[in-house]
């Protein structure tokens, strides 16, 4: 009888240390949560360069501009506040050339439905193909995931936002609100630059 205690604990502590594991990996959201919020964005002009077709958002203070990867390799830093990656360029976009690209530019990349998370993005040596990364790590969760590399620092920060949960599901239906909480975050990353460079 105690050992089927025993066998039944293991996997219930299991599983809650692995949402501890996962309350970690991620930032927590501000005060203002676009997630509890109707609003969308209000916050400051953003110029921002996408990879892809342009989302589906609308706002009077976001500005896309299509490009292409090409494109991003003589991209100065300062053109765009932000740059999104969709998914259908995810597996190029994972190669050496822009790897090396995205730490250069100090500004923040999204990845778009990455079933890898940032990790085929991330300037590592011996870095394995996207396909590989999504393969094992499969990640349906996550609709946007972003890799910022700071200007004079040697690390990088990496951010997720996830679809919402509703009733023990994911809801993929409306992503105004993941994509609100994006625009913030890029905000929050220029307004920082901004006043570390004065």
């Amino acid at each position: 009888m105690k050992s089927a205690k025993i066998i039944i604990l293991i996997p219930m502590v299991l599983f809650l240390l692995s949402l501890t594991g996962c309350l970690w990996d991620h930032k927590s959201p501000p005060a203002n949560n676009p997630s509890t919020s109707t609003d969308l964005y209000k916050g400051d002009p953003l110029h921002l360069a996408v990879i892809g077709d342009i989302p589906d958002v609308r706002g009077d203070k976001i500005f896309f501009e299509e490009i292409s990867l090409e494109n991003l390799i003589a991209l100065k830093e300062g053109s765009y506040d932000g740059i999104f990656i969709t998914n259908k360029y995810l597996s190029q976009a994972s190669k050496r050339k822009y790897r090396n690209m995205y730490k250069k530019l100090h500004i923040p990349i999204f990845f778009i439905e990455s079933k890898a998370y940032t990790l085929p993005f991330i300037n590592m040596h011996n870095q394995i193909p996207y396909e590989e990364y999504a393969d094992r790590i499969n990640d349906n969760q996550t609709f946007i995931s972003g890799l910022f590399y700071p200007e004079n620092d040697n690390e990088y920060r990496t951010y997720r936002f996830n679809y919402p949960i509703k009733d023990s599901n994911y809801t993929k239906n409306n992503v105004n609100k993941i994509y609100s909480y994006v625009f913030e975050t890029i905000e929050d990353i220029k307004n920082n630059k901004e006043k570390t460079s004065k």
